[in-house]
């Protein structure tokens, strides 16, 4: 699998900008990798949970023994384990919402649009006003278009959703859907609950096809932008 050649970005920004406009960068670089790691490590704690708590029991015993346990203390016991499912999936969505802005401030410090002419303030810095000001510069079609792909995808706007309600309303909450007796299919799905955002309502959605295709498709277009970028700022400055 391709790989974003950093340290290239790193050189080249350097010897454009400047020591002080790298150590800019440099953590918002470092910042795209550890939080692609981070929320693949909340998913994959989220899935473990599921495993050895549900998964590897259901040949003993039926969903329902497992979901509406009798015993009050296996009770609270499973409702906790369902609250750090709810903790791991939420850091994860967190995480893959974090990689565009922090994708937009590489962008920036890369392409020097927070120094003259352009000044971008920090606190302006963002996916949308990046690509307003990359839009007409001569050479950086292709970040645009990457960029472009993020802001437009049904995916990442979905997450936008589910993340700003969380951060400023309340938690969307991952909820256990339990298949009824007779029903085909798994005998339980995981789901974030139905809401309601900036006058759009959201219907429930199947967590695993949520996570995988934004991680998949956040992972691949950073790696794009990215090598993009490294052809761009060469290209205008060799």
């Amino acid at each position: 699998m391709p790989s974003w050649k950093l340290d290239e970005t790193r050189e080249i920004v350097e010897r454009l900008h400047g020591a002080s406009q790298l150590a800019l960068l440099d953590p918002c670089l470092t910042s795209l990798v550890d939080r692609q790691i981070y929320a693949g490590y909340h998913y994959h704690e989220y899935k473990r949970l599921l495993r050895e708590n549900i998964d590897s029991k259901l040949p003993e015993k039926h969903i329902l023994e497992l979901t509406l346990p009798r015993d009050p203390e296996y009770q609270h016991e499973f409702t906790t384990m369902l609250k750090r499912v709810g903790a791991h999936v939420v850091a994860c969505v967190q995480s893959l919402h974090c990689l565009a802005d922090t994708l937009a401030h590489a962008v920036c410090y890369s392409k020097g649009l927070n120094l003259p002419p352009t000044s971008l303030a920090e606190r302006r810095i963002s996916m949308k006003s990046v690509m307003s000001v990359i839009s007409s510069a001569e050479g950086f079609g292709t970040v645009h278009r990457e960029l472009k792909k993020i802001d437009e995808s049904a995916e990442f706007t979905y997450i936008s959703a589910l993340v700003n309600h969380s951060k400023h309303r309340s938690i969307v909450e991952p909820v256990l859907n339990v298949g009824f007796l007779d029903e085909p299919g798994p005998p339980y799905q995981v789901k974030f609950a139905r809401f309601n955002y900036d006058g759009k309502e959201y219907d429930k959605r199947d967590i695993e096809q949520v996570l995988e295709p934004t991680y998949s498709m956040l992972s691949n277009i950073i790696v794009d932008c990215g090598n993009s970028l490294n052809v761009a700022l060469r290209t205008r400055h060799p």
